[in-house]
């Protein structure tokens, strides 16, 4: 792949592209909140943080898997939106807070998408 830029000043999509690393996904676990709300699967970052050397594997497999396009998002992609309410007595719409309860995995491979996305944005963006 080439260089962000080339000689024509074309925008190349390397840095985005690029497979996952152990490195990556260590750091964007790092990175998260460890007391939000866990997936479906039950666990959350607080889990991955905590055991990391047993998850690693799984988890790299699975990033391994999406980048070479192998798994199957319909069946991991899921998430449940729960309503927690604010108050004890919430009867109207906005005395609710919406929580996404989204796998761990799809977390991390997003947050490492976003944290690659967001050294790019100056590359892509002219603000001049």
């Amino acid at each position: 792949m080439e260089a962000l830029y080339d000689d024509s000043n074309t925008i190349s999509t390397a840095a985005l592209l690029a497979p996952f690393s152990c490195l990556e996904a260590h750091a964007a676990i790092r990175g998260m909140n460890a007391h939000s709300a866990p997936g479906p699967d039950g666990f959350g970052p607080s889990f991955y943080k905590a055991a990391w050397s047993t998850v690693r594997p799984r988890l790299m497999a699975f990033l391994e898997g999406f980048h070479n396009l192998d798994v199957e998002l319909e069946r991991i992609n899921r998430s449940y939106i729960v309503l927690i309410p604010k108050t004890t007595v919430a009867v109207t719409v906005n005395a609710f807070r919406p929580i996404c309860l989204q796998n761990c995995d799809v977390k991390v491979a997003s947050k490492i998408l976003t944290t690659r996305l967001q050294r790019e944005l100056h590359h892509l963006i002219d603000l001049d």
